[in-house]
């Protein structure tokens, strides 16, 4: 069950991952079609796997937002209403956790590729611009977690109905 909110970030992150798969699509087009032309372009399967981290990273919050990520429905079935938002605000509060932990190790990996200095194989592009979406991603999917807890916590306070 989706549950959409008002406020006109709510499609933020679907947007940015639209934009980024069709890039990937058109960075893939214009591999096969150097491929026809006998044109080397080594920087578009380079391009491609960066497109597909930052795509996986910020798709994280947006499957947040639009409740599509892997769930467990086993143990909230025995649980009986009440139970199963609390087995949610828990479920939150543990994504949470995982993800400030690995937003702190992003920006650790990040500032790493900073001063290492290195460049793309095939570009001379920082890579460290690419590792961007590591810890952005996940501060974007700390704050979705937080509206969707603040959203289960209301909901803890209703009566069964």
């Amino acid at each position: 069950m989706s549950r959409r909110h008002a406020h006109r970030w709510s499609e933020f992150e679907s947007s940015i991952g639209g934009a980024f798969l069709v890039l990937i699509m058109l960075t893939l087009l214009a591999q096969a079609a150097a491929r026809l032309l006998s044109i080397n372009l080594p920087i578009t399967e380079e391009f491609a796997r960066y497109q597909l981290y930052t795509i996986g990273f910020i798709g994280l919050s947006a499957a947040i937002v639009g409740d599509a990520h892997i769930g467990i429905d086993l143990i909230p079935l025995f649980c009986g209403a009440r139970g199963q938002r609390i087995v949610r605000v828990l479920t939150h509060l543990l994504m949470i956790g995982l993800l400030v932990i690995l937003f702190w190790l992003g920006v650790q990996f990040l500032l790493n590729q900073f001063a290492s200095k290195r460049l793309w194989f095939s570009a001379p592009i920082p890579q460290w611009i690419v590792y961007v979406c590591y810890p952005v991603g996940c501060f974007l999917g700390i704050l979705r977690l937080i509206e969707r807890l603040i959203a289960d916590v209301r909901d803890l306070g209703r009566i069964d109905q």
